[in-house]
């Protein structure tokens, strides 16, 4: 089994941004690089996000999680 949380972070070969604008709490915010393919292959949602017949985005904004939560799931 690879371990990719190790390139969590560093952005090498990232191809999409993740920013979180949590609106509950102002203030909360974070911004993640990622990789679309490793994010498909590990959520449904993800992948219809970047393979499926929505547009396709450098940044993806999500507003409806705190930061900490974004980062547990792209660890």
């Amino acid at each position: 089994m690879l371990s990719f949380e190790k390139h969590l972070g560093d952005g090498e070969l990232a191809d999409v941004d993740i920013e979180v604008d949590f609106h509950q709490f102002p203030g909360q915010r974070g911004s993640f690089k990622a990789h679309r393919m490793i994010l498909a292959l590990q959520n449904d949602v993800f992948k219809t996000m970047f393979y499926g017949s929505f547009p396709k985005e450098d940044r993806v904004v999500i507003t409806d999680l705190h930061p900490d939560g974004v980062l547990g799931l792209l660890r």
